[in-house]
């Protein structure tokens, strides 16, 4: 018999039922209000990325301890529990400055996601110490890329070797496959070899597919192979994200009411207080 790992974020469990955590590629200044959107549609935990994992130093990276400022401003306001990439120890900005990102997500989040780039042996150590060290503070866990599942859960030792167990992986695609019509290609057959290993999953459509239209079909064939819950981008306005200086994932990205069709999948009503994270302070 498996024993299941459950994460309580809030009293919010993940693991003993469906979750949606929802929010935007890249926090900006209408953060509150695309997260208060969400909630109405049942987000019970808001994502987020404060630091931006990029190719080139010269693209857009993130608003950084701004946008952690952002998140933590959006939490008090609405009550809802955040998650944002840690994507580094540190980070050396253009103009030479240092800043700890590491130890600013620990300090700001309520979940610390580890990237798909960031699987490196050297900074899950890091990651699995620093977190142990704040409470055990829970992991959201990217399947890298180019591993096997094997591979990845053996990585998972990493992590937990500090103490800290509260570990939820999640699979965003394996690697990016010509023959198919979404970006990554899908992983669904790994959600049944994750969740006999006993951790908690959640789905991510947006990176799987990189296609709006193609988000809420991949949510629900998500759920019902068996993940715990998905994770999904979303904007008020998806094409501002395309615009100036600012560009982030637009293509992949739809518009809070959409969520509203995976109501009939997620047992939202199981999740102990989830009807007062939807009623807190939510703009109008």
């Amino acid at each position: 018999m498996v024993v299941r790992n459950i994460v309580n974020i809030q009293n919010i469990e993940i693991g003993n039922a469906k979750v949606l955590i929802a929010g935007p590629c890249a926090v900006d200044d209408r953060y509150t209000e695309i997260v208060g959107e969400a909630m109405r549609y049942g987000t019970h935990i808001a994502r987020g990325g404060a630091f931006k994992p990029r190719s080139s130093p010269g693209t857009f990276q993130g608003d950084e301890l701004m946008g952690l400022e952002r998140m933590a401003a959006m939490r008090e306001k609405l009550g809802i529990p955040i998650v944002t990439e840690a994507t580094g120890v540190t980070r050396r900005t253009p103009d030479g400055k240092r800043i700890d990102v590491l130890e600013s997500v620990i300090a700001t989040a309520d979940m610390i996601q580890i990237g798909a780039r960031s699987g490196q042996q050297d900074f899950l150590s890091e990651v699995g110490y620093q977190t142990a060290q704040a409470g055990n503070k829970p992991i959201l866990f990217k399947r890298p890329l180019g591993l096997s599942v094997q591979q990845y859960l053996d990585s998972i030792g990493y992590l937990t070797q500090f103490g800290n167990n509260n570990i939820v992986l999640c699979l965003r695609g394996e690697q990016k496959d010509t023959s198919t019509t979404t970006r990554f290609k899908p992983d669904m057959d790994a959600i049944a070899q994750i969740k006999d290993a006993g951790y908690p999953l959640i789905y991510d459509p947006s990176h799987t597919t990189g296609k709006r239209e193609l988000v809420i079909d991949y949510a629900i064939r998500g759920l019902e192979r068996g993940a715990d819950g998905v994770m999904i981008e979303v904007h008020t306005d998806p094409d501002y994200c395309y615009k100036g200086e600012r560009v982030c994932d637009g293509q992949q990205m739809i518009k809070p009411y959409e969520l509203d069709a995976l109501t009939p999948y997620l047992n939202r009503r199981s999740i102990p207080h989830d009807e007062g994270l939807k009623m807190v302070n939510v703009p109008t």
